[in-house]
């Protein structure tokens, strides 16, 4: 069978839960490989129709070496923002369905180096 068809996964916006809206706020479906005893822990409901859509996984990948925390690396399942108008609501998907990560900035003159946008939390007057 063919795994996009067998097992997949849909990141689904709670806008998204009513058609048509899927298909503006929903991410997905896309193909995906694990089960409930893997390192790639995804749970789904055995159903008997052959067609296994995820409903459980993780929320982060991680992986820090506590000897050199500024080497650790992670991926978010879908993006990092909430907000479907911003670039960053499924910027990470195809990273983290194929199972790549990304570096996490940890050093501060790294991140002023790196970084092109900057989020100014100003407490209210």
């Amino acid at each position: 069978m063919d795994l996009g068809k067998v097992h997949s996964i849909e990141y689904e916006h709670p806008i998204g839960k009513q058609k048509p809206f899927n298909h503006l706020f929903n991410i997905g479906p896309y193909a995906e490989m694990g089960g409930i005893e893997t390192v790639n822990n995804q749970s789904f409901d055995l159903n008997g129709s052959g067609v296994y859509k995820v409903n459980l996984g993780p929320a982060l990948r991680r992986a820090i070496d506590f000897g050199e925390p500024e080497t650790a690396y992670s991926i978010n399942p879908s993006g990092q923002s909430g907000n479907v108008m911003s670039k960053h609501y499924s910027d990470q998907v195809r990273m983290y369905i194929s199972g790549r990560f990304r570096k996490e900035l940890m050093n501060k003159e790294e991140i002023k180096t790196v970084c092109k946008d900057v989020l100014i939390f100003k407490k209210p007057d």
